[in-house]
């Protein structure tokens, strides 16, 4: 597991180094499959993606047309967070009969081996935006022992983390617009140290920061230390009054 926490902390630099406003969710399925031994991934945002995509060829229509009609009744993990508001990681195993019954699972475990070996799945939501279900799920043939689940909680915090960024930095790009990209190359400034920047600017301090990010405080002020050396100031002040007049952030 040493080996793949070293790969998770790899990606997770990557992710967040990239001037990207969209998920790069094949990469994480890629790597949620490798972790867990799995047949596939899906990361589910309004659509499906599916890794890997030539192990589902010939049932992406049929996967996709079932989960639009049928998932929120039919399908039992989404099933029991859509009834009890229950947004933890889970595993098809480990929903309770009560909540769910056993002829629903039942006939999920079916038609998930029929779409190759994936009726054991565990999901990993992420956080909710406007009531909307949002999750990486990772299927196998078998359930997954207490200890993958510990993993799989493990990086959903990873995961959540991630998300919390992409949605930071995608609210300064909107806002800033092609001004604001133009001046983030011209001074250095790092996507992770943008999406800091901007939460700054909206007010927050350096602790709601890394609450919202979900990273500790430290790293929060050592983004911000470096935003101020490559802006040319010396306190969150300056460094707000300066990214508005390059351009960087919309001017207040």
């Amino acid at each position: 597991m040493l080996t793949r926490t070293a790969e998770w902390v790899e990606l997770a630099a990557d992710l967040v180094s990239k001037h990207s406003e969209s998920w790069q969710a094949d990469r994480i399925n890629r790597q949620l499959v490798a972790t867990f031994d799995a047949a596939g991934s899906a990361f589910y945002d309004r659509e499906l993606e599916l890794w890997p995509v030539d192990r589902f060829a010939g049932k992406v229509d049929d996967i996709v047309r079932w989960c639009a009609r049928h998932a929120a009744t039919q399908h039992p993990l989404l099933r029991y967070f859509l009834a009890t508001g229950d947004w933890r990681v889970m595993q098809v195993a480990d929903v309770p009969s009560d909540i769910v019954p056993s002829a629903v699972t039942g006939a999920w475990i079916e038609r998930g081996r029929e779409w190759g070996g994936v009726q054991h799945q565990l999901a990993m939501p992420l956080p909710c935006m406007q009531r909307r279900p949002r999750a990486f799920v990772v299927g196998r043939p078998d359930a997954f022992t207490d200890a993958e689940m510990h993993v799989a909680r493990q990086l959903r915090r990873l995961l959540a983390g991630l998300d919390r960024h992409h949605a930071a930095f995608s609210r300064w790009s909107c806002a800033a617009g092609v001004d604001g990209w133009v001046a983030a190359g011209d001074v250095g400034l790092t996507p992770r140290e943008l999406a800091v920047l901007s939460l700054l600017a909206e007010g927050l301090t350096a602790a709601a920061i890394g609450r919202r990010l979900m990273i500790t405080e430290r790293t929060v002020h050592k983004h911000l230390q470096h935003s101020y050396t490559k802006l040319g100031v010396t306190d969150r002040l300056g460094a707000v009054l300066r990214a508005q007049r390059i351009g960087l952030l919309p001017a207040a």
